[in-house]
């Protein structure tokens, strides 16, 4: 699930609530009807409402899109994001929509993996750009999302893509090129972000116990990236041999 589909249904079971409600006041004002059933159907779509709205909540607080809301949220029209910001702003959430960083170790290594991935699909969409036409592009696209096992952050990127080739004027070679410079930002960026908060917890002896709260993917990348020195200040003062990027973090 990602947060723009997750957004789409808080937006559309909001506005199934109002139908209902207005639906069931209408009955009560004369229209033709049950208005027990019409009081029962918008408590339903209340329900519902609720629901989705805190499976939105949820996935923003859970971290898997850190430091991207704002990014996935311009995909909405401009009147459904102030629909949103205003839903949230009702509950005292609306700091879920700024991207003010991390909550935790955990968050910070899952969006650093996600732009990883990101980064080789955006480098495999060019390379598949320049081996087929444009007419074939799009169905060459959809068969490649099965090399990779993170279909979030493939369709993340596929995403991105599209954006990019709106902002090129559908100039696929420029929003290609567009897509992998911006993933190879965001990936460094999360990069020395992530160098800076492991470096004081290995210092303090902290990190071992920080490890041990992360699942085992994570937990797995993490110890991948200190050992093969993709944290300099961290690695082994072995080798000089500079490192290649992205190293494997999936």
């Amino acid at each position: 699930m990602s947060l723009i589909k997750l957004a789409g249904e808080v937006l559309s079971a909001l506005r199934l609530r109002a139908a209902a409600r207005e639906r069931w006041l209408a009955i009560l004002d004369g229209d033709d009807g049950d208005p027990q059933e019409a009081r029962h159907q918008h408590l339903v779509a209340d329900d519902r409402f609720e629901s989705v709205l805190q499976q939105f909540v949820e996935f923003v607080q859970s971290g898997q899109a850190a430091g991207l809301v704002q990014i996935e949220l311009e995909e909405l029209e401009p009147e459904d994001r102030r629909t949103l910001a205003g839903l949230l702003a009702e509950r005292g959430l609306d700091s879920l929509l700024s991207d003010e960083g991390f909550g935790s170790l955990s968050q910070l290594v899952s969006a650093w993996r996600q732009a990883s991935c990101a980064l080789t699909v955006a480098r495999r969409l060019n390379e598949v750009r320049l081996a087929c036409d444009s007419d074939s592009f799009e169905a060459a696209v959809a068969a490649e999302k099965d090399r990779f096992e993170d279909s979030s952050s493939f369709d993340l990127a596929v995403r991105m893509l599209e954006r990019f080739i709106k902002t090129a004027s559908g100039d696929l070679g420029d929003a290609t090129h567009l897509n992998i410079r911006f993933w190879l930002k965001r990936y460094d960026s999360l990069t020395e972000t992530l160098a800076d908060t492991v470096e004081p917890l290995t210092s303090s002896g902290q990190l071992k116990a920080e490890l041990e709260e992360l699942d085992f993917g994570n937990r797995r990348a993490l110890l991948a990236a200190i050992d093969g020195g993709l944290l300099p200040q961290l690695a082994p003062q072995t080798s000089t041999k500079p490192q290649s990027r992205p190293v494997t973090v999936l």
